[in-house]
């Protein structure tokens, strides 16, 4: 339980013993030297231990002013590398892999003896099925939370309640398998997300039962 907490209801020991942590809707730009700077989103920690910069949990983007003489910028999370010289890139780990999508310029991703380089709107997956082929994105809505939004777009029920448990103390839980494959369009604010909540209850006809220590059953 402390190395794994139940519906993250609080951070892992790894999160807590990060350098940089930050909390449920809290977002923080941190500079790490050498022209390193990072937005962290919310739940999200990182370390640094030997010169290396690793995401812990939760989401990031990373970039370096242009600086040759000072080497590729490396990220490491979840067993895979990711690297650019003068590119800008938006990590997000998960409990088996990472997502990566590459905002600016180029990026390369290492993960178990395989490696690919993909450009500016495009993103890459890793984890138990290995590394993905890239595919196209839209910046706007992979970097939306940068400007306090979450933006949805045929995305499943499932997944936008997922996200929104980024944004909340507590825990969200979909009992209903049929309706978490619903596709969702909207926009929502990151620092409303209870609000979402409601819209997405009415929308969906969905029941909900609060529970202590912010346990949400949605059925």
């Amino acid at each position: 339980m402390i190395a794994r907490p139940p519906f993250s209801l609080w951070p892992s020991f790894s999160e807590l013993s990060a350098d940089y942590r930050t909390g449920a809707g809290e977002q923080r730009e941190v500079a790490l030297g050498d022209g390193v700077s990072v937005q962290m989103n919310s739940r999200t920690s990182i370390s640094l231990a030997n010169d290396v910069i690793e995401l812990v949990a939760g989401e990031a983007s990373f970039s370096r002013k242009s600086d040759r003489s000072a080497g590729a910028l490396e990220v490491v999370a979840a067993g895979g590398r990711v690297a650019t010289t003068n590119g800008r890139f938006d990590l997000r780990r998960f409990q088996s892999g990472a997502c990566v999508t590459c905002l600016e310029n180029e990026v390369s991703v290492a993960y178990q003896g395989q490696k690919k380089t993909f450009r500016a709107g495009e993103r890459v997956n890793y984890g138990e099925d290995g590394l993905s082929a890239a595919i196209a994105v839209d910046p706007d809505v992979a970097t939306a939370w940068r400007k306090g939004m979450m933006i949805f777009k045929m995305t499943p029920l499932a997944e936008v309640v997922e996200e929104l448990n980024r944004y909340r103390s507590g825990h969200i839980i979909l009992l209903n398998g049929e309706k978490a494959r619903a596709p969702v369009n909207g926009q929502f604010r990151i620092d409303k997300p209870d609000e979402a909540l409601l819209q997405l209850e009415q929308a969906f006809d969905i029941k909900s039962r609060v529970l202590p220590g912010g346990l949400v059953l949605l059925s």
